[in-house]
């Protein structure tokens, strides 16, 4: 039924995707976010990961820190972005790591939570949820 895309639905192909096909999916994604900051808050030390990883990590937390960021731009961005990355990793990873604090990775999450709160606000003020 997914053709091997995760969350697609072709009945909600129209305009009913246009607005909240996908508000399950950020539900869940800050779900996830919350609970990795709070199993972090007991952790101390240093992540090692590939360079291209850190990279997008970094070029994602510059983006949402923005000031006057429209949903439009951190979509067009962070699209280009992650297109990017994905050029880079095609074939692997070049073996370069670099390393993250835990500190530094609670603080890309933090800002990925807020952010989440505040498009979940939306979806809620759209009437797209309902707090039952």
């Amino acid at each position: 039924m997914e053709a091997d895309r995760p969350g697609w639905c072709d009945a909600l192909n129209g305009l009913p995707g246009i607005f909240g096909s996908s508000v399950n999916e950020t539900i869940e994604l800050k779900r996830l976010v919350d609970f990795t900051l709070k199993i972090l808050a007991a952790v101390d030390g240093v992540f090692s990961l590939p360079v291209e990883l850190a990279y997008f990590i970094s070029g994602l937390e510059a983006l949402l820190n923005r000031p006057n960021l429209t949903p439009e731009l951190f979509w067009r961005e962070s699209g280009a972005q992650k297109e990017a990355y994905r050029d880079k990793v095609f074939m692997g990873f070049d073996g370069a790591e670099h390393a993250l604090s835990v500190a530094e990775v609670q603080n890309f999450l933090a800002t990925v939570s807020i952010y989440l709160d505040a498009a979940i606000n939306k979806a809620r003020d759209l009437g797209l949820l309902t707090s039952d």
